[in-house]
């Protein structure tokens, strides 16, 4: 009875969970034990096939219940970690070229920028065009489904392509940040009245939304744009504690909520599930934590990282590495506790990650760079292995 009894729970255990042979033998001897103390006597009755019905059942429910906790979270992570990644290859174009491509989840692309043309990779059938010529070397640039913008060098103007007829239209701005649906973020300093402007463009009806900040004495953060909402972060004084402020604005209603927090500063800061993510800093160290908002309450995340990447519950975080004495990536989930649980999509990758971000739909684009190609100016040297270009989707 005892070995038909363990070999069938040993069945019932997958293999590929990924439990140490002690933890599953400490499975095992739960079950058994509480199997026999729970054991009584069947008396013999005319009803005997029932009882044997009912004690099968039993039986079942038993042995499931003192580890399928632990099953259900192994086979979690052990999806996670299972996660496939993309590997991109884009020929003959550099590595200081590839550090600019941008995915397209609508396309299946890859878009980046060499010189004065902006270029597109269809990774379903491998074929690259060129999509725009500029005047001047483009120096920034932004792509979705809808539209195509881009900067060129020492120039205070952004130029908007329509993917769909063609027209390019360009104004005048300082730089810009976001791009959603219809909607471009921009942004220009006035230094008459002190302030960030900062703009919401619909690019198809040219109605402009404007939001100013004031620049006196404060820092101000990586404005995003994201689900109709602005979000602008903000350092700042108060009666002489220095304080980190979020403010954000329901563009669609027009309303607005500020939220406060008792740091020195912001190295990052991320948007998304009703969450504002972020990294602060609180003087001599860091720390992450994200701003839940239905009620405002802060949350403190195990995690010291200098810069993040968030999409959902899934996080990108810049961490110090004590062991090798640098920042490295590492991903996560955050589970509903606040707990994380680590993620291990690119653990045979060799290269050192840097996360460019994730995108609307929910892709993780990731850049593996080939440190010893690295020179001082942060620039790429011309090998064909300096850099490589990784696709992590999570829809």
């Amino acid at each position: 009875m005892e070995m038909n009894l363990r070999n069938r729970l040993k069945a019932t255990i997958p293999d590929q969970i990924a439990l140490t042979p002690q933890k599953k033998e400490e499975i095992l001897e739960a079950a058994h034990v509480r199997f026999e103390q729970q054991q009584t006597p069947v008396k013999k009755h005319v009803w005997k096939p029932v009882a044997v019905g009912f004690s099968a059942l039993a039986l079942t429910a038993l042995l499931s219940y003192p580890f399928i906790d632990e099953i259900k979270e192994q086979l979690m992570i052990s999806q996670i970690s299972e996660q496939s990644y993309e590997e991109v290859s884009i020929p003959g174009r550099s590595a200081n070229t590839l550090s600019t491509a941008v995915f397209d989840d609508a396309t299946n692309s890859f878009y980046y920028y060499e010189g004065n043309t902006i270029y597109s990779y269809a990774l379903d059938t491998h074929i690259e065009k060129a999509e725009e010529t500029s005047e001047f070397p483009i120096s920034k640039m932004l792509v979705n489904e809808n539209w195509l913008v881009w900067m060129a060098d020492d120039r205070n103007s952004v130029f908007v392509k329509n993917r769909e007829t063609l027209e390019i239209k360009g104004f005048s701005t300082d730089t810009f940040m976001g791009l959603e649906d219809d909607t471009l973020l921009t942004e220009m300093s006035d230094t008459r009245t002190g302030h960030t402007i900062y703009s919401l463009t619909n690019l198809r009806t040219n109605e402009v939304k404007q939001f100013k900040q004031a620049f006196d004495n404060s820092a101000v953060s990586q404005p995003i744009y994201q689900d109709n909402k602005l979000l602008l972060p903000k350092a700042f004084k108060k009666d002489g504690v220095e304080m980190v402020r979020f403010t954000l604005y329901d563009v669609g209603t027009e309303k607005e909520k500020q939220y406060d927090l008792p740091f020195k500063g912001i190295h990052d800061v991320a948007l998304t599930d009703h969450k504002i993510y972020a990294s602060f800093q609180t003087g001599e160290s860091l720390e992450t934590g994200y701003v839940d908002l239905v009620d405002g309450s802060y949350h403190k995340l195990d995690a010291k990282a200098l810069f993040l990447k968030a999409y959902q519950n899934n996080l990108a975080l810049h961490e110090w590495i004590p062991k090798e004495e640098k920042y490295r990536f590492r991903f996560y989930q955050v589970e509903e506790d606040g707990s994380l649980t680590p993620i291990y999509a690119f653990k045979d990758v060799s290269l050192a990650l840097l996360a460019q971000g994730y995108t609307k739909e929910g892709t993780l684009q990731v850049f593996g760079i080939n440190e010893k190609y690295l020179t001082e100016d942060g620039m790429h040297e011309a090998k064909d292995d300096a850099i490589k270009i990784f696709l992590q989707r999570y829809y």
